[in-house]
């Protein structure tokens, strides 16, 4: 009874690649269709109205942190630490942000404003770390999908150091 039962959690965890979801090798990088249809389904969900994208006019995305790593230092176990992180728009087209997902419940992060960026402009994602019951060097990952073909999810680490005690 107990195999049947775990059998069928499984399966209904499972991904199904009729809904769209995400390759079992993980969130990395995803093409969407040539015909323009963004194919994100299932876990992401669809792409926002208006991001479209097209061969002459691309969108470009730029995250402002130096190797991909937002480095929050030493801190107390029990503190929350909360930064905001410039996502920039390099391309001619229109970037849009699909979703953020974090490593962790410890990380949470939130996409701040419009969803669409036009050519040139950036947006904010705040990410909140919760340092209680954490204990030493936490370094978890950051994903921001979006309509960039070639670079649908690109990621970023977050790194803190949580101490007992006091921090000098």
């Amino acid at each position: 009874v107990m195999a049947g039962v775990v059998a069928v959690a499984l399966r209904a965890r499972a991904p199904s690649d009729a809904e769209g979801d995400l390759p079992p090798d993980g969130p990395a990088l995803r093409t969407p269709p040539a015909n323009g249809a963004h194919g994100f389904g299932g876990r992401r969900g669809e792409m926002p109205e208006g991001c479209e994208t097209t061969e002459a006019n691309p969108p470009g995305i730029a995250v402002d942190l130096p190797n991909q790593l937002l480095d929050l230092g030493a801190h107390r176990q029990g503190e929350v630490v909360e930064r905001d992180v410039t996502v920039r728009n390099t391309g001619s087209g229109v970037l849009c942000i699909q979703d953020v997902s974090t490593g962790c419940g410890c990380v949470k992060a939130e996409w701040l404003g419009d969803k669409h960026l036009p050519p040139s402009t950036s947006g904010v994602v705040r990410i909140t770390v919760d340092t209680a019951r954490r204990e030493g060097r936490e370094e978890k990952p950051v994903t921001l999908y979006t309509n960039v073909r070639g670079r649908t999810s690109v990621e970023f680490k977050v790194r803190v150091d949580v101490r007992l005690g006091i921090v000098v």
